[in-house]
């Protein structure tokens, strides 16, 4: 979405392209983080377990 109002110079929602990279970015972070916290509670689950 930023790419795309950065190359129309628009603004939508009252967003600047560089408020929609920046939101991206912090979204694909959160996203990262927790998949890597449920792999690691998955492992440790199983390892307590067994």
């Amino acid at each position: 979405m930023g790419i795309i109002t950065a190359i129309l110079n628009k603004d939508i929602a009252g967003f600047t392209p560089i408020t929609w990279i920046l939101l991206a970015m912090v979204f694909y972070i959160y996203f990262v983080i927790s998949m890597l916290a449920r792999i690691l509670a998955t492992s440790v689950g199983k390892a307590a377990k067994g």
